[in-house]
């Protein structure tokens, strides 16, 4: 599929890709709506599950598609209603202009790698800042209650004070992911 436009140094597709020699994952990605969704249609047919969409792709990166992210949302919206769809992107903002076309309980959430933010976060990952992704997270939980949202603490950087997750109570969070 290629690379993230984030680049994050620590990326897990990327590190991935590279050891199992896939073609094209130092190339721009694209998200994939043409993907042959019939050989996974067996998901919509599946009862009281939960299913992780693009994990290997950021769905909201503001460089995207919004007809491709269309697309995607829309195979989504054609499976049963007791399944739940998780979204995970660095770019809630960008993301949040779908959110009318996610089902209620349907999971959305950002990752966050460290906090307070290092001077040399930016020379290794290219995604939003991390505060910025916090500040979308706080808002967005609080406008839309009929998501789910959550965080993704991965890689959980060792200089990340106590204090973060404690923080992260004041949020409207159903679900919190430590990579520790």
């Amino acid at each position: 599929p290629g690379k993230c436009p984030h680049a994050c140094a620590w990326c897990y597709a990327t590190r991935i890709a590279k050891q199992r020699s896939i073609p094209g994952y130092d190339q721009p990605a694209k998200l994939k709506p043409d993907y042959p969704w019939q050989r996974i249609d067996t998901i919509k047919k599946m009862h009281n599950c939960t299913v992780f969409m693009c994990s290997m792709y950021d769905i909201g990166a503001a460089d995207n598609d919004d007809g491709d992210i269309r697309k995607i949302l829309e195979w989504c919206n054609t499976a049963g209603e007791d399944i739940i769809f998780v979204f995970q992107t660095k770019d809630l903002e960008n993301f949040s202009r779908f959110f009318d076309q996610l089902r209620d309980g349907w999971l959305v959430g950002t990752t966050v790698e460290c906090y307070p933010e290092p001077e040399w976060y930016a020379k290794y990952c290219k995604a939003p800042r991390i505060i910025d992704r916090l500040n979308a997270l706080e808002e967005l939980s609080a406008k839309h209650d009929h998501l789910n949202f959550f965080v993704n603490v991965e890689p959980a950087f060792k200089f990340m004070p106590m204090q973060f997750g404690a923080g992260l109570a004041s949020f409207n969070l159903k679900h919190i992911s430590m990579g520790l």
